[in-house]
């Protein structure tokens, strides 16, 4: 029977086929290290590890612990990645690639997960969501929602549409949201104005449509609001002058009208 090591090295090998560039030049090192290993019966295959290959790290025993594969210009979907095959997974980065298609609800198995830059119903201990830069679409998961730890979403630079779940207001810890350069449509949700420790809010280059809404205004903490490049209308509602901490106020190329707040105008447009 193999190994708990080998084991997880066949299953990044066979994910690593299922990639369509098969970067072999960046993942080179995903190989096996002992000959004619397809002509050795599985019952007495020896033990491989994939400690030392690129973007994997391994903890005292030899389990894959964490796998950063950034900025790798890898490209493929990832329903052929066995998440079950990693349950002492705690770090996963998948960020700035060219992944495409749905996340596919077997990430839940990931059950030790601090950090996941690649929903996610069970991760309640992760803080950081990073799914920025790829080319996932479909609509963003209401069960984001039970991520009740969460303190930054970025969901940026992808084909996600629908509307933006309201769910999000919820997350009493978040410090920063971006959604922004996607294909999101409706409405700001009106919960966004609970987020009471949020720093940054993102939602440019989307099909966002309505008002802004005047709620936004107790959002004490909130240092930049990007709103450019929507549909958004009506009037700017004179909460946004409640914003004692912001610094970055971003609504160009809307269809908004009325007077802007004396005490921001210096930050509604680029240089």
């Amino acid at each position: 029977m193999a190994s708990d090591s080998s084991k997880e090295a066949f299953a990044l090998l066979k994910w690593k086929r299922s990639l369509q560039n098969k970067n072999i030049s960046l993942l080179s090192s995903w190989t096996l290290h002992f000959d004619n290993a397809s002509n050795v019966p599985s019952h007495s295959k020896p033990k491989i590890s994939p400690c030392a290959w690129v973007g994997i790290s391994c903890n005292q025993v030899g389990r894959v612990i964490s796998i950063d594969l950034s900025s790798m210009g890898l490209n493929g979907a990832l329903q052929k990645f066995a998440f079950s095959s990693f349950p002492h997974l705690m770090h996963f980065n998948l960020s700035f690639n060219l992944f495409f298609g749905i996340i596919p609800p077997q990430v839940g198995n990931l059950s030790e997960l601090l950090h996941l830059d690649l929903v996610l119903e069970n991760l309640k201990y992760l803080s950081t969501l990073d799914l920025s830069q790829n080319q996932l679409s479909g609509s963003i998961s209401f069960s984001l929602g039970k991520l009740s730890s969460l303190d930054l979403l970025y969901l940026y630079s992808n084909s996600f549409s629908g509307s933006i779940p309201s769910i999000i207001g919820n997350f009493k810890s978040l410090l920063r949201l971006d959604l922004s350069e996607n294909q999101l449509n409706g409405s700001i949700p009106l919960s966004f104005g609970n987020l009471n420790n949020l720093t940054m809010m993102s939602l440019f280059s989307d099909s966002l449509s309505g008002s802004i809404p005047p709620n936004l205004g107790n959002l004490k903490s909130l240092s930049t609001l990007r709103l450019h490049i929507n549909q958004l209308n009506g009037v700017i509602s004179p909460s946004i002058a409640n914003l004692s901490s912001l610094r970055t106020l971003f609504l160009y190329n809307n269809g908004l009208y009325g007077f802007v707040p004396e005490e921001i105008g210096c930050c509604l447009f680029p240089n």
